[in-house]
């Protein structure tokens, strides 16, 4: 099915929706794109936890060196790229295990910055069609889910991708491994997207996309990721992550690969709506907290704080 959404699309960018660990997602399509003789280069939003980035609440272009700037929103980083502040992304050491340049995409300016961005990038590297990836599943979220905590970029990114001069589509790996949205709740939203045509296919991992996902997973701390990875293997039940601030439910549901349609998305997503005309990561962020959401926005500048970095 993935062939045949591709057919006659040579060059895909592979980007993860939600910044942090999606980058590792992002792995699995790259192995499975190559092997069907596409050009492929993977990306990711310079936005982590405070966990991994406990210097900033979000990455602007001019934090980085060693770049190749493509826009004031989205930049090329290779192995020599580092932060100024000597904080180390994941997205380095990808670049130098793998040899390749990645995407790397600034949304302080917002979903109409983001727009912009990508499709300055879309030009220069001859990008024609966009997988956006999504650890967990949270992007399918409609925004009244009490245990919802990570809303804001991904549906900054969803937005995005609606309105950019390419078609797209969402990818979800690792379902539920978040630990954000109850079972209940992703499959009721699952179930809604089945229901307005959204959902496309699902698929399984293959053994040397786990093999290589499990020598990658020696380089990084993604949470997600990892579980995704065990489900493959064959692991289940209770885990507890985070000091056991979120508890994940671990299923052979963990372990597929799910595409959806990314208008359909952003159409279910009233979040995407909210934030689709911004011009800054603070406007899109206010815009949530006033229909009474809490983002990470918020969580990340209550860490920084408690911990005088702000």
């Amino acid at each position: 099915m993935l062939e045949k959404i591709l057919k006659n699309k040579e060059k895909i960018l592979v980007v993860g929706v939600g910044g942090g660990g999606d980058i590792t997602s992002t792995l699995i399509l790259r192995k499975r794109l190559k092997k069907i003789n596409k050009e492929v280069t993977i990306g990711n939003v310079a936005w982590k936890r405070y966990e991994e980035d406990p210097r900033a609440i979000a990455r602007k272009v001019d934090d980085f060196e060693n770049i190749e700037k493509i826009s004031e929103t989205t930049f090329l980083i290779n192995k020599n790229s580092k932060l100024k502040d000597g904080v180390v992304f994941d997205e380095f050491k990808f670049a130098k295990y793998y040899n390749e340049k990645i995407l790397m995409v600034d949304v302080t300016k917002g979903v109409r910055g983001i727009i912009n961005g990508l499709d300055k990038a879309i030009d220069l590297l001859g990008i024609d069609f966009i997988i956006g990836i999504d650890g967990g599943g949270d992007s399918l979220a409609t925004g009244s889910e009490k245990t919802l905590k990570s809303p804001l970029i991904d549906a900054m990114m969803t937005a995005a991708l609606t309105n950019i001069k390419i078609p797209s589509i969402l990818c979800i790996f690792a379902y539920g491994c978040d630990g954000e949205l109850t079972f209940d709740e992703l499959n009721k939203n699952f179930a809604e997207l089945i229901k307005n045509n959204g959902f496309l296919f699902a698929t399984s991992l293959y053994e040397d996309e786990i093999a290589e996902m499990e020598e990658i997973l020696k380089l990084t701390h993604s949470e997600v990721a990892r579980l995704g990875i065990m489900a493959a293997k064959g692991d289940f039940g209770i885990k507890i992550l985070r000091k056991g601030s979120r508890v994940v439910y671990l299923t052979p549901f963990s372990s597929l690969l799910l595409f959806f349609k990314t208008e359909k998305v952003y159409e279910h997503n009233r979040l995407c709506k909210l934030v689709g005309k911004t011009q800054s990561l603070e406007e899109a962020n206010e815009k949530l907290l006033k229909a009474g959401v809490k983002t990470e926005y918020e969580w990340k500048k209550e860490a920084l704080r408690k911990n005088g970095n702000v």
